[in-house]
C-alpha cells in the first residue's frame, strides 16, 4: 500500500527538505509513499476538496492569504478524519489548533527527527482505517460506499457503474481516470480493459481471455492487459 501524503508550506526552499526527510523517515517505517506539494493552503484546499486522497496533510501554520488554521478548518467541515500535521516555529500556536483537532504539532527545528515520529505514529492509524469510503456523487445525491465492498466498476456511455457485493448497482458521472487517481493508495484495483476495474479481492480464477469472480461473475481481460493482470494476480497470490 502507498500512502499519499501532502506538504503545504509557502516556504518553497523547504519543500525539498521536507520531503528527503519524510522519504527517509518511510525507509525506516518500511512504507511506500507518495508526497504532493503546495505552496499556498488555498490550492492544498481545493486540491483535497475535488476528491483527491490524501493520508495525511503536513501544514504549515504562518501561511500569507490563508493560514494552516484556515486550511484545516475548511477541510474539517467535509472531512473529521483527515489527519492533519502542523509544522511551525512559533510554539504559541499550538492552542489556536485545538479548535481544528491536529493529529501532531511539529516544529521546523527539529523536523529531522519529528517528522518521523509523526509519520511512525500515524501508520497503525492508517491501517486501522484502510477500509475506506469514496463519495459518489448520483443523481439522487451523495453516498458512501466502502471500498472493500465494491465488485469491480465499468465505464458504460460515460457513466460510472458500481457493483457491490451486497448486489447493488450505483451510477455516477465521473471518468476512470479520476477515478484512479481517487483510488490510487489501494493496490487491490487493476483495469481488465480501460472501461473495466476489478477490484482482486474479488478473483477466483483466471485465464489469458478472462476473470471469474467470487460470485461466479466472468469478466473480460483485454489483450494488452494481459501482463498487468497476471502481474496484479502474482502479487495477490505471493507469488511476486
Amino acid at each position: 500500500m502507498i500512502y499519499q501524503l501532502a506538504v503545504c508550506d509557502n516556504e518553497v526552499a523547504l519543500h525539498d527538505m521536507i520531503c528527503k526527510e519524510l522519504e527517509l523517515a518511510a525507509v525506516r517505517c518500511g512504507v511506500q509513499i507518495q508526497i504532493k506539494t503546495f505552496v499556498s493552503g488555498k490550492d492544498c484546499m481545493e486540491y483535497m476538496e475535488d476528491e483527491n486522497a490524501v493520508d495525511i496533510l503536513f501544514l504549515d501554520i504562518d501561511m500569507p492569504d490563508m493560514n494552516g488554521i484556515e486550511v484545516a478548518k475548511k477541510i474539517r467541515e467535509w472531512d473529521e478524519r483527515q489527519l492533519i500535521v502542523f509544522l511551525t516555529d512559533h510554539a504559541d500556536y499550538v492552542f489556536d489548533t485545538f479548535e481544528v483537532q491536529p493529529f501532531r504539532f511539529i516544529r521546523k527545528s527539529r523536523m529531522h527527527m519529528e517528522l518521523f515520529l509523526a509519520l511512525e505514529a500515524a501508520i497503525p492509524v492508517l491501517e486501522r482505517r484502510r477500509e475506506r469510503f469514496l463519495t459518489l456523487k448520483t443523481e439522487d445525491g451523495m453516498e458512501q460506499v466502502g471500498v472493500g465492498s465494491i465488485l469491480y466498476v465499468e465505464m458504460l456511455q460515460r457513466h460510472m457503474h458500481y457493483y457491490l457485493e451486497d448486489g447493488r448497482e450505483i451510477i455516477e458521472n465521473k471518468t476512470m481516470k479520476k477515478l484512479l487517481q481517487e483510488l490510487s493508495y489501494d493496490d487491490r484495483f487493476v483495469l481488465l480493459d480501460s472501461g473495466l476495474l476489478l477490484n482482486m479481492e474479488y478473483e477466483k480464477a483466471y485465464t489469458q481471455q478472462s476473470v471469474t469472480l467470487t460470485n461466479g461473475m466472468v469478466l473480460p481481460v483485454a489483450r494488452t492487459r494481459v501482463k498487468e493482470v497476471k502481474r496484479a494476480i502474482g502479487r495477490k497470490r505471493g507469488q511476486i
